[in-house]
């Protein structure tokens, strides 16, 4: 992909005039290309040799039933599967410390009771202790007595990956309107959110890459736990990167099975919409996007995880519909 300012003129000779070339590679190995300036006017011609080497990400994929081997295969900054503590542990914050990069922890809300850790409750994938969320019914997002947030501060990074299990209570529960998930962000906390305090993002003061889960009340024509990407970025505010946008194919969750998600997201080049944002489930991709804005400065990275858990929305019509628990299992950020 090339793009530079409109030449509007001829070049005069000893003047030079750039030509901004950018590789987006659609596989992984070596990749060669040819930049050809013709000389109006003439028959002349003048080749430039491009070659470029795409690199492929290979994410774990499945149901993890030991973290531990995840984490001798990846540089992990954190990597948690819950068994340091018995089942029937009431988490604390001194927990979220200890498991969720304790020297950079600053600032989150667990209401008390609402997460713990418990057997799994499918009682079959062969895997130890959960983390079990609470929502209370008739209550939103962290609402006492339900879920909890808190922010994970990993450093400033220009890439990252993040994945965890995740597994609903089976039928016949019923679909909350919007659920929020756990996912990446960088700078301002009230800004990756479109709080009021930080503003929204600009580029400037924050982003965040959520995912949200939402019902057939919030989007007819999804289906029951439809999954997307629920972005804020330079260019826009609450961004739905849906799991049928590329490369195609909606992706629904079912209730009472596990599931393995992990997301990928990469800074933006400053000035280009190159950013990326990548989700996979149970090692399949199902929503991949590379036209992304994150920022419009250097100095804002992929500096947080957001931990969200309760259900989103700005009326009533968003409440948990019923008492509900949502578990949690084998979180790696690397």
């Amino acid at each position: 992909v090339w793009s530079s300012e409109v030449c509007s003129s001829d070049l005069p000779d000893g003047e030079s005039f750039t030509i901004n070339i950018s590789f987006i590679p659609t596989a992984a190995g070596t990749a060669n290309g040819e930049l050809e300036i013709i000389e109006a006017g003439t028959s002349a011609s003048y080749k430039v040799a491009l070659t470029g080497t795409g690199i492929s990400y290979d994410p774990v994929g499945g149901l993890i039933s030991d973290s531990s081997s995840v984490c001798s295969q990846l540089d992990s900054i954190f990597c948690v599967d819950h068994e340091d503590v018995p089942a029937g542990h009431r988490v604390t914050d001194q927990d979220i410390i200890n498991w969720f990069l304790a020297d950079h922890y600053r600032a989150g809300i667990i209401n008390p009771g609402a997460i713990d850790i418990v057997a799994d409750p499918s009682g079959d994938s062969g895997r130890g202790n959960v983390m079990r969320v609470f929502q209370k019914e008739g209550t939103l997002g962290f609402d006492r007595p339900s879920g909890g947030q808190w922010r994970s501060w990993p450093g400033a990074h220009e890439e990252l990956y993040f994945a965890y299990d995740f597994y609903m209570e089976p039928a016949p529960r019923l679909w909350s309107k919007a659920q929020k998930l756990p996912g990446l962000m960088g700078g301002d906390w009230s800004a990756a959110s479109g709080g009021t305090i930080g503003g929204v993002p600009d580029g400037l003061n924050g982003w965040s890459a959520r995912l949200q889960m939402y019902s057939t009340q919030a989007f007819p024509g999804k289906g029951e736990g439809a999954l997307c990407g629920y972005l804020y970025h330079a260019t826009k505010f609450q961004d739905y990167r849906w799991a049928d946008d590329d490369p195609g194919g909606q992706f629904n969750f079912e209730r009472g099975r596990w599931y393995r998600i992990e997301q990928r997201v990469k800074m933006n080049d400053v000035g280009q919409d190159n950013g990326i944002h990548q989700l996979w489930v149970d090692g399949v991709l199902v929503q991949s996007s590379k036209n992304i804005r994150w920022r419009t400065v250097n100095t804002l990275g992929i500096d947080g995880v957001y931990f969200l858990f309760g259900y989103g929305g700005n009326d009533s019509s968003f409440y948990a519909p019923e008492d509900q628990h949502n578990y949690f299992d084998n979180w790696v950020l690397s």
